[in-house]
């Protein structure tokens, strides 16, 4: 009986993986597909740019952690596979290994690469077989994202080693949930800003100021809250705050940013002590909310 189950697209492995996962998590997920090696050639374009970037060999300024910077830590790994291929097809070096011990020990909640380790072997003369390990995999949003990361990965492999006809791909993770609203580690645009040009959008520019607070609604495994602490110092700034536009220089408004800094606080050192629990889901959820009533009170809705 062949354990691999065959697709005629990508979008499968997304679509297998959801389902084999009910509304909390499992532990020891795999998921086992085979299909020919012109599937390769076809993107999933909605995350393209996103895998491009989370493949640069240096991390883009846009996102919190990439792992291209660990693939091409010292020599270029993916290239390193390619030549233990065409050395030995079925060698088991063909390997990458994101990180390393060092890495690991004394991270705390610093963003290191759940996407730990990819290795290959050619099988049958024609068959390359392809094995993740994540330490985490979020399948509904983050999976896109690494799936087109292997697609891109096989094609480099794909097009130095003609003979391959067919991938065999395994999937596997310690622990796999879904979350659909989950942040797949981009800075939001408001916390990529200094403190100056967060004080020119709350003079000038509020609609943008309100764009820019709703992207934080996404739920995310790092918390920066850099950016609500200097619109709370603005707000509270003796000589400017007059300057700030009259819908956003409210004292609810600066209240409320006041709730949410301690809430991202809160929710920073909880996730230092555990990375899945109703707690966190109960503060995001508040956190989310904190938003809202910002946002409703700068456009007068409520």
């Amino acid at each position: 009986m062949n354990e691999y189950q065959s697709i005629s697209n990508l979008e499968e492995i997304i679509k297998l993986s959801k389902e084999s996962i009910n509304d909390n998590y499992k532990l020891n997920f795999s998921i086992k597909v085979n299909f020919d090696i012109a599937l390769i050639d076809n993107k999933i374009l909605d995350v393209h740019d996103d895998a491009l970037a989370f493949q640069a060999p240096k991390c883009p300024n846009n996102l919190q952690m990439n792992h291209g910077e660990y693939i091409h830590k010292n020599k270029d790994g993916i290239k390193n596979v390619i030549n233990e291929l065409n050395a030995k097809d079925t060698s088991n070096r063909a390997i990458i290994s994101l990180i390393n011990q060092d890495d690991i020990i004394g991270s705390g909640d610093k963003p290191i690469p759940s996407f730990m380790i990819l290795q290959f072997s050619i099988e049958n003369d024609n068959e390359l077989y392809v094995t993740t390990y994540f330490r985490a995999l979020e399948v509904s949003k983050f999976l896109r994202i690494n799936v087109e990361e292997i697609r891109m990965i096989i094609e480099k492999i794909k097009s130095e080693i003609l003979k391959i006809s067919k991938v065999n791909l395994n999937i596997l993770a310690f622990r796999a949930y879904k979350k659909e609203n989950i942040n797949p580690l981009k800075r939001a645009e408001i916390d990529l800003l200094k403190s100056n040009e967060i004080f020119g959008l709350l003079k000038t520019n509020k609609s943008k100021f309100i764009d820019l607070l709703e992207e934080k609604k996404t739920k995310s495994t790092v918390i920066e809250y850099q950016s609500f602490q200097y619109i709370f110092d603005w707000l509270n700034d003796s000589y400017s705050k007059d300057d700030i536009h009259k819908d956003i220089n409210k004292l609810l408004v600066k209240s409320k940013f006041q709730e949410l800094i301690e809430l991202s606080k809160e929710i920073k050192d909880l996730r230092e002590k555990t990375s899945h629990s109703p707690q966190i889901d109960e503060k995001q959820e508040k956190y989310i909310k904190l938003i809202d009533d910002i946002t409703m009170e700068i456009r007068n809705d409520s």
